[in-house]
């Protein structure tokens, strides 16, 4: 190689060894010196065990979200084309990619709307080539970004959310906002998921990156095989999640 021109090039994985060290020891100093952890679901608390956090200084208090202000009268369509989305970032971690496998083996007809923004180059490239991949597919509408005021009403319209993360999810802020609106979803198993979701109940899981898995269940929405029951009163409110905070510091202050 020494006859060849020498090219510097830096990568994050030069600093990747450094990088992890200084977030043990971060972790370590929370394990020592923390009177208290609160994790926003059970994996995430899981996690915590496995990584040495006592035991009884753990609580799990699940993330409240604002329950919708009016009540939404979902309309019956009965000729209408069967509506699934996806709501959140468009980022590989999210699945997408699994999902749009996933369609080529769901052969019935329906539409999968698909909700978010790509906000770094990663994420726009990994867009652009999901878009490339599935151009032929017609079921699938890309719809960008929706403003924050805007997500109950755009739920409303929509028959079944599919969540297909394959990374831990720390609790899942649409998933309670579609099960508040009375809305099943599909979703891998991510940890923040099984916090929220009753297999069969108000929704599916199945294996993360498992594509025919997810196909399997989209495939039975899609028939009509799968019923559901989804229950919006138990999503947990953002007031009943400052109180859950609030009992917590003031035992804390005795």
């Amino acid at each position: 190689m020494k006859d060849k021109p020498f090219i510097p090039y830096m990568s994050p994985v030069l600093g990747a060894s450094g990088s992890i060290a200084n977030k043990l020891n971060d972790w370590q100093t929370t394990v020592t010196f923390a009177t208290k952890m609160i994790a926003p679901s059970q994996a995430i608390a899981d996690a915590m065990l496995r990584n040495g956090f006592p035991k009884d200084k753990l609580v799990v208090i699940p993330h409240g979200i604002p329950l919708p202000e009016k009540d939404y009268v979902k309309s019956k369509h009965p000729i209408r084309k069967p509506q699934f989305f996806y709501m959140g970032r468009i980022n590989h971690v999210k699945g997408l990619h699994v999902l749009c496998e996933a369609l080529k083996y769901v052969k019935t007809d329906f539409d999968l709307n698909i909700y978010g923004n790509a906000a770094t180059k990663a994420e726009k490239r990994y867009l652009e080539t999901l878009q490339r991949k599935t151009k032929n597919d017609k079921r699938i509408h890309w719809q960008g970004g929706i403003p924050s005021n805007q997500v109950f009403d755009t739920i409303a319209t929509m028959d079944v959310m599919i969540h297909p993360t394959i990374c831990l999810e720390i609790f899942g802020l649409n998933i309670a906002e579609t099960l508040a609106l009375g809305i099943p979803v599909i979703a891998t198993r991510c940890g923040g998921a099984e916090m929220q979701i009753e297999d069969g109940g108000n929704g599916l899981l199945v294996e993360p990156n498992n594509a025919t898995a997810l196909a399997q269940a989209i495939q039975a929405v899609v028939d009509s095989k799968q019923k559901f029951n989804v229950n919006p009163k138990r999503v947990v409110s953002i007031k009943e999640h400052t109180e859950a905070l609030s009992k917590e510091y003031s035992q804390l202050s005795k």
